[in-house]
């Protein structure tokens, strides 16, 4: 009764905002514990002197499903590249290992496919490269990268169960980039999810997740994006996309790139602003720099608030939908780590329908 109560709840609330934006983790844990993925600890002796073989030789290999082809690496531990995918269009998931070793990076190239609606990667444990190309993906909608690692890869390396400092796996240190052109032409995509990214204080420049040059050029449907931690943005990265409005990111952004962000080229090749794009973000960091050189609008949000479900700097009842729903076990709710953080409103070691009354009396001011 109580599930259908908060199902109820959240449909409400649903119905008097828009869609809830897709959540991200916007939260500053400079400390966090690197799995020890050296080895796959579900192998045996003969099946791990077979990868080793198999990282020396190059020979390429099929996952099980027959989706990916891949080759195995050592980088220095061992891992594997997906080079290709032999499946259907629609919505393509891509896993975090192939067989019993993590996956590093994907160099899969999906130009031109029509047939592709939605993209996520199922997780990866501290770094990878996302090197695929979706140039003139037209119906691409969607493109994710979920946090952590997913419970099969984690049994591998950690068959009797994760240590405790690892906690439930979604609080890795990670860092990834995204490859310069990827998306180039994707006049669909309408939203992007990605990882907050852990870093180090010390060492920003081996932690810092990078966009490349040109990734989003002319996603004219691109309308918000949260580019959270340890976060780098090249030059041009966002170019042409006309219809994007709302940028956020938190004190932990590192660089942003000329015309990064706001500009549109002419037929001549020259650089114009493009109007309508606001960025939010941590008061005194490099974004409000950015927005200040550019004059583009900028707003100060304070990056973290007990009931900001959605972690953009804001409460309101977008993230009284995600709690609600996350309250009813809806499993199509993300939901990021810092988000859950944020989520236990009332500090009582539990996220329960009790937490959503409390968003909600805040919200109107009566709390």
């Amino acid at each position: 009764m109580k599930k259908q109560f908060l199902r109820s709840v959240a449909a409400v609330l649903a119905a008097l905002t828009a869609a809830a934006s897709a959540a991200f983790v916007s939260f500053a844990e400079d400390s966090l514990p690197v799995p020890d993925f050296a080895s796959p600890k579900c192998c045996t002796q003969e099946q791990f002197s077979r990868l080793n073989e198999l990282a020396r030789t190059h020979e390429l290999s099929t996952t099980e499903d027959g989706l990916f082809t891949y080759r195995i690496d050592r980088d220095p531990h061992l891992c594997s590249v997906i080079l290709e995918y032999h499946g259907e269009g629609g919505d393509i998931v891509i896993p975090d290992c192939t067989g019993c070793v993590r996956i590093s990076q994907t160099v899969i190239d999906f130009s031109g496919r029509e047939d592709i609606t939605s993209v996520t990667h199922a997780g990866f444990p501290v770094f990878a490269y996302f090197n695929d190309k979706f140039q003139n993906c037209v119906n691409l909608e969607s493109f994710t990268v979920c946090a952590g690692a997913t419970d099969e890869l984690l049994k591998c390396y950690y068959p009797d169960g994760l240590p405790e400092a690892l906690g439930n796996g979604k609080k890795f240190r990670q860092r990834f980039v995204l490859a310069p052109n990827k998306f180039e032409g994707c006049t669909s995509l309408k939203t992007v999810s990605l990882p907050y990214v852990y870093g180090n204080p010390e060492y920003p420049e081996y932690t810092t997740a990078y966009i490349g040059t040109e990734c989003f050029k002319g996603c004219t449907a691109l309308s918000e994006i949260s580019l959270t931690g340890y976060m780098a943005v090249a030059e041009d990265a966002f170019l042409d996309c006309t219809a994007l409005e709302k940028v956020v990111f938190n004190e932990y952004v590192q660089s942003i790139g000329d015309h990064a962000l706001g500009y549109i080229k002419d037929a001549d090749g020259n650089y114009q602003r493009c109007e309508g794009l606001t960025i939010y973000g941590a008061a005194g960091t490099i974004a409000e720099t950015y927005a200040a050189e550019n004059d583009i609008p900028f707003v100060a949000v304070v990056p973290e608030i007990s009931g900001d479900i959605n972690t953009d700097g804001m409460l309101d009842v977008s993230d009284a939908v995600l709690l609600a729903r996350l309250c009813a076990e809806d499993s199509t709710v993300r939901i990021s780590a810092n988000g859950l953080m944020l989520a236990d409103v009332n500090s009582d070691g539990n996220i329960t329908a009790e937490d959503v009354i409390t968003v909600l009396k805040r919200i109107a001011k009566l709390a």
